[in-house]
């Protein structure tokens, strides 16, 4: 009796045996089942992506996935061609002492019919002991006459006088005719004359301005 107890219990054991070996098979083959799917499904991403993209472009995609760095070479492929013999530059501002050219526009300015356009200043800045400054006044592109600016101190003493000055350019820098010292000099005169632009240079009406010269 006993032995048929350990015999079926032997049985059963096989059978349990059995049973959690075919489960694991089971669910191997479904992981195995999903591995291959996702594989799949990230091929078809890539190539589904790649066929809008250039050759180069798409090798570079292609070695970025397989998580390799794209070579020099190509990189620099990859930046905008230029003509030989000529070089890409950024636009940089007129410092120097060459009179500032008018502003590109796609638009040519609109000149006024009547009356002239002057820059205003309350207040300007120079260096002290010394003659050269690094301002400029401007004669606005929509005026039709030159215009001549001079600085003068509330004395009556000349600072600087500009050249004529074309509508859309600007003076050369000033150059004093005499350095000042530092402090604020009140009820100095920017003195604007116009001209017409024929060969006479015709006088116009001008205009003076009222402002304080700071000098440090």
């Amino acid at each position: 009796m006993r032995k048929k107890v350990r015999r079926i219990d032997e049985k059963l054991k096989v059978r349990k045996h059995r049973k959690r070996r075919r489960r694991q098979n089971a669910l191997t083959v479904v992981l195995a089942g999903i591995a291959v799917a996702s594989v799949g499904i990230a091929i078809w991403a890539v190539s589904t992506r790649n066929q809008g993209m250039p050759a180069g472009t798409q090798q570079s995609a292609q070695r970025s996935a397989a998580g390799l760095e794209t070579p020099a070479a190509e990189q620099e492929q990859s930046l905008p061609e230029t003509e030989a013999g000529t070089e890409q530059r950024s636009p940089k501002s007129d410092t120097g002492p060459e009179k500032s050219a008018p502003e590109a526009s796609g638009d040519e300015v609109e000149k006024l019919k009547d009356g002239i356009d002057l820059p205003g200043y309350g207040v300007l800045n120079f260096k002290a002991d010394t003659l050269e400054q690094e301002m400029r006044f401007p004669n606005p592109p929509q005026n039709s006459c030159y215009i001549r600016a001079s600085l003068i101190l509330e004395d009556g003493t000349v600072l600087w006088t500009s050249e004529l000055i074309e509508p859309g350019q600007s003076s050369d820098p000033v150059v004093l005719g005499t350095p000042l010292a530092r402090g604020e000099y009140k009820n100095a005169v920017l003195k604007y004359e116009c001209f017409l632009m024929n060969e006479e240079r015709t006088p116009m009406n001008g205009a003076a301005v009222d402002l304080t010269l700071k000098v440090k």
